[in-house]
């Protein structure tokens, strides 16, 4: 099983605030904005996007400026850590403008491919790198990700009701008056064919629901041909209205052009 690394929670460290003051004699906000800046020195200030695991400085991916606040994003090209900073400054405040800071910077997790709770997003990124982790994922933790790359995929809504005697149907996508059902099987051997058997299956749920739509997902390197007939057929004959057979490439397809459109996480802190 492959070690994924994880880098979507941070953690919030916050500057004390510098009081602007706009006068020529001493006051006590000169006395509390030097105690801020001693604490900012000791524990706020240092090398900003210096990547703490692979030791390098990791180069700016977002940087922006609106009226007083500065935001800068850095992300390491090896392993993926990032730092976001905000910074506002403005005024005068004992020789320099008023300052107030945040820094978020994530911190490494790390997971098994297998993991049931091994984040999506995560998972996402590892199969997009490396293709045949797909088979490696939790079955459940599997439909899940095909019910988050189909949402987004589809543009519509995507309902997981995977369980224990689901009568072979993992996921509802509802995308008109008809709702897709689903069935997604993660097999552990990489090259595996799907047999018509597990088509049937689905076929049959659809007949005990009245639905009319279905899709089958797969980890299965292609489908037998005796599957594809059984589809061919109940479309010529119009069983259904439509009934797609999806194995491990098509899934790939989706994923990669789901993947390319994924926000990072650090684009949340991002302020318009």
């Amino acid at each position: 099983m492959a070690d994924i690394l994880d880098f979507s929670e941070y953690f919030e460290r916050r500057a004390r605030p510098l009081i602007a003051t706009c006068h020529d004699q001493p006051s006590p906000d000169d006395e509390e904005n030097a105690r801020a800046e001693a604490w900012n020195n000791r524990n706020y200030y240092g090398p900003r996007g210096l990547c703490p695991f692979c030791r390098i400085q990791a180069p700016i991916a977002h940087k922006a400026t609106r009226h007083s606040t500065h935001t800068t994003v850095w992300q390491c090209d090896m392993c993926g850590w990032w730092e976001h900073e905000e910074e506002y400054r403005e005024g005068a405040a004992i020789g320099h403008p008023a300052f107030t800071g945040v820094i978020h910077q994530a911190f490494l997790r790390s997971f098994r491919s297998s993991d049931k709770d091994a984040p999506l997003m995560t998972l996402l990124s590892a199969i997009d790198k490396d293709p045949n982790i797909v088979h490696e994922v939790h079955p459940s933790r599997f439909e899940q990700l095909v019910q988050y790359v189909f949402d987004a995929y589809y543009s519509c809504e995507v309902v997981h009701c995977g369980r224990s005697h689901d009568g072979g149907v993992d996921l509802i996508m509802i995308d008109s008056d008809i709702p897709t059902l689903i069935q997604v099987k993660r097999r552990g051997a990489r090259n595996p064919v799907e047999s018509v058997r597990s088509i049937r299956e689905l076929l049959g749920s659809m007949l005990i629901a009245r639905s009319r739509k279905g899709v089958f997902v797969s980890t299965a390197d292609h489908f037998s041909p005796d599957a594809e007939k059984t589809v061919a057929k109940i479309l010529s004959e119009k069983t259904v209205s439509h009934f797609e057979l999806i194995s491990k490439s098509g899934f790939l397809e989706r994923l990669k052009a789901v993947g390319r459109n994924a926000k990072p996480v650090w684009n949340e802190l991002i302020r318009e």
